[in-house]
């Protein structure tokens, strides 16, 4: 590792691209959802005319086009560069994806040889630290942080490397031997597949107080179900790209094993965690 990698740096992701789009304003945009943490609002989605919106309290707001192929995000003018940067390399892309008819999930893949593996659960499920262990204990290479971008790339389920280091919290920066610095999640360089990756499990993370990991497949409607509630959406008001997502969703289940992973939250354990998934992505390889 290397040691400035946790270090804050403004971001390298371009916050626009396609053709000028209007100036924001917010009194002339209709929200359709939004996400609180109790009464404080966090983010919300909705239109400003024929252009969709998303703001976020914290970073600033972005605009895109129906289609997807124009999008600005103006950033706050006292938010973190740090949290802009995570921002904009993953929910920016994720939210956009969506209008272009591109299917993502929110979570962390990594590739083990040639096979990636996916790691999806509720915030703070622990799929940054989880991704970063796979690099850690078992050589893997990271595809994304935040993003499970799939590509139309060839027969199965392809996944696109998307971010170029996991996003960390101190407490999991210093059990990797890396500066705590302070409680911000800060952005770690890892090895990183440069390329489309075959994906071969999809593994949702969840607790137990069992002592021992247990992974589990899910199949038919509970595996659909589950992967469902994953998915970025930003177009929440149009039927048609909801039922797009639900046809790729379906047509992912021939290629990909669905697994939940029960286990305790503990760093102890996390070496263990990997080597059961490492040992599940071969025999899924073999079968």
């Amino acid at each position: 590792m290397i040691d400035d990698s946790v270090r804050p740096r403004s971001s390298s992701i371009p916050l626009a691209a396609g053709e000028a789009l209007p100036p924001f304003h917010e009194a002339h945009c209709a929200w359709h959802s939004e996400q609180r943490d109790g009464d404080r609002l966090l983010l919300r989605l909705g239109r400003q005319g024929a252009f969709y919106a998303a703001q976020d309290t914290r970073y600033g707001t972005l605009l895109a086009s129906a289609d997807g192929r124009s999008h600005r995000f103006d950033a706050r003018d006292d938010a973190d560069p740090v949290l802009v940067e995570k921002f904009v390399a993953s929910l920016v892309p994720s939210l956009v994806r969506q209008l272009q008819g591109k299917l993502s999930l929110h979570g962390s893949v990594v590739c083990m040889g040639e096979s990636a593996v996916a790691f999806i659960g509720s915030a703070f499920a622990g799929k940054s630290t989880f991704a970063h262990a796979c690099v850690h204990f078992s050589g893997a290479a990271l595809l994304a942080d935040d993003t499970v971008a799939f590509a139309p790339f060839g027969d199965g389920a392809w996944v696109e490397p998307m971010q170029r280091g996991t996003w960390l919290l101190a407490e999991s920066r210093e059990f990797f031997g890396l500066q705590p610095s302070d409680d911000r999640k800060v952005l770690v360089e890892v090895p990183r597949a440069t390329s489309p990756k075959r994906l071969q499990m999809i593994v949702l993370l969840t607790d137990s107080d069992r002592p021992h990991a247990e992974l589990e497949r899910v199949e038919g409607y509970n595996a659909f179900r589950l992967l469902a509630a994953h998915v970025f959406r930003f177009a929440h008001d149009d039927p048609s790209l909801q039922r797009r997502e639900l046809d790729m969703l379906a047509n992912l289940a021939p290629h990909v094993g669905v697994f939940l992973l029960k286990r305790r939250r503990d760093f102890s354990t996390l070496e263990s965690q990997v080597a059961l998934v490492r040992e599940a992505v071969r025999a899924l390889g073999r079968a």
